[in-house]
């Protein structure tokens, strides 16, 4: 079982309780830890670990590429059929009095095309892009909701450019080679070449850690057996992939991802949603018990918890 680190569980104590109740990796989400507690945290499961007399190892997810909006200063509150701008520079001048956010990959104006759907806030709003102009992309709400800061935007079916590791990536990744972890999950991974890519970058730094392939996308999706190939191991990251397909899709996807990495003789990793009511009641639902039994009789190797 795989198991997220977080603030209430990087204490000694309850990483030793965690540990005999069956972890046997700690995972390290670099989407939200800084360098400081990351190496806070490293130290506490070591230390736990070896109380405990048990092997436990060290997972640290990589955040990846994503487009995200930037800062607000005020939450924006928009209605169903309104116009809003995404645009290339926070210095961008509102046009017209429709309200703007800028977007932090300004080369996304180049990469979609009048029609598109744009889901805002893991798909909580939806946009369609109604006109492409010099520096923004016109959009039409269609869901409406509340625009905040740096919320995350899915472009479902577009292939967009984004590089497969950022220089936060970078950063991130060098003080888990330094933390001497065991394994590199890559988000968002596309095509081959992006695993190639980091397992590159850990030798040319000294590290054998393995690199665990997040498939979260329809590129990743197309390309999946070839990913595969390339992969130590395969997770099947259901949060940002159930955003980016129909969610009649998604069980078929996830059967599909399994038994290939399955026949290709890799480890399979389950992930998001699992018991996730359990953050705010001491009980699973059914719907959940019977999620993870599934997840068991389809064969994974791993289960992770968020």
């Amino acid at each position: 079982m795989i198991f997220t680190i977080g603030p209430a569980t990087v204490d000694v104590g309850v990483l030793r309780r965690m540990i005999r109740k069956g972890v046997d990796v700690c995972r390290i989400n670099m989407a939200h830890a800084s360098h400081e507690w990351t190496q806070k945290a490293v130290a506490a499961i070591r230390e736990a670990s070896e109380a405990e007399g048990a092997r436990v190892s060290l997972l640290m997810d990589i955040k990846g590429p994503e487009v995200r909006t930037g800062h607000v200063d005020t939450l924006v509150e928009l209605a169903k059929g309104q116009l809003i701008d995404l645009t290339q520079s926070a210095e961008a001048a509102p046009d017209g009095g429709i309200p703007a956010v800028d977007i932090n990959y300004p080369a996304l104006i180049d990469e979609v095309d009048v029609g598109d759907v744009l889901l805002i806030d893991s798909g909580l709003m939806r946009f369609e892009v109604e006109e492409l102009l010099i520096d923004r992309l016109r959009c039409r709400v269609v869901i409406p909701g509340s625009m905040g800061s740096r919320r995350h935007i899915n472009i479902p079916g577009k292939k967009i450019n984004l590089p497969a590791m950022t220089e936060k990536d970078v950063a991130d990744a060098k003080v888990g080679i330094e933390a001497g972890v065991d394994f590199f999950a890559l988000s968002f991974v596309r095509e081959s070449s992006d695993v190639v890519d980091l397992k590159q970058f850990l030798i040319d730094h000294g590290s054998q850690a393995k690199v665990v392939s997040k498939i979260e996308d329809q590129s990743g999706i197309a390309n999946l057996n070839e990913i595969i190939e390339v992969s130590d191991a395969l997770m099947v990251a259901r949060g940002d992939l159930g955003i980016e397909v129909p969610y009649e899709e998604l069980p078929i996807i996830q059967m599909q991802a399994v038994d290939a990495a399955l026949a290709a003789g890799i480890p399979v990793i389950m992930a998001t949603h699992l018991l996730e009511s359990m953050t705010e009641s001491p009980m699973p639902t059914r719907a959940e018990i019977t999620d993870v039994s599934n997840s068991v009789f389809e064969w994974v190797d791993c289960v992770m918890l968020s």
